[in-house]
């Protein structure tokens, strides 16, 4: 009987959810809510050697979108890259995160825990985009405001499950 016990304690063990690896979720912690509100604030470039070099990104070709290249740089490899990509402008701003690999759910989760933490609000309950896709919504004042999209399309992480930050200032009247 012992030996049925540790089968059924080995069994509900593989089936928990891997937790992600703790130096990994500091630095998307750390992404999201230390490096994207220096972003927005005009205190960090992204494309800044310097500045990248000294938080342990290096920079990447621009992203290229509607309104024009956004600075992106990188930080990691495989699984664990990070992919931080953002600039200020007159108007606000937006400060991206790219994070994922095969822990990314209970990743997600962890990091999305830490949103009410760090001065965001929010009822932590997904919205849905017609594709399905969960959307939470946070705000941290009337100007700014973070999104994750779970089960984004990594930009820069490859075939990995992945997860968007997106911190976001507008317009101050």
């Amino acid at each position: 009987m012992p030996g049925a016990v540790l089968i059924l304690a080995g069994a509900a063990a593989m089936l928990a959810a891997p937790a992600p690896a703790p130096d990994y979720q500091a630095e998307v912690e750390r992404a999201i809510f230390e490096h994207c509100p220096r972003v927005l604030d005009g205190a960090l470039a992204i494309d800044d050697q310097t500045a990248l070099a000294a938080i342990g990104y290096a920079a990447t070709p621009p992203r290229e979108t509607p309104g024009g290249l956004v600075p992106r740089a990188t930080r990691g490899t495989g699984q664990n890259t990070l992919v931080l990509s953002g600039h200020k402008k007159a108007d606000g701003g937006t400060c991206s995160v790219w994070f994922g690999g095969q822990d990314n759910k209970s990743l997600f989760k962890a990091i999305r825990k830490k949103a009410p933490k760090s001065g965001f609000s929010g009822s932590g309950r997904p919205a849905q985009l017609g594709d399905g896709t969960d959307i939470y919504s946070f705000r941290a004042s009337a100007r700014r405001s973070l999104i994750f999209i779970a089960g984004a399309a990594g930009d820069g992480i490859g075939p990995y499950p992945t997860t968007t930050a997106v911190v976001m200032d507008t317009k101050e009247d």
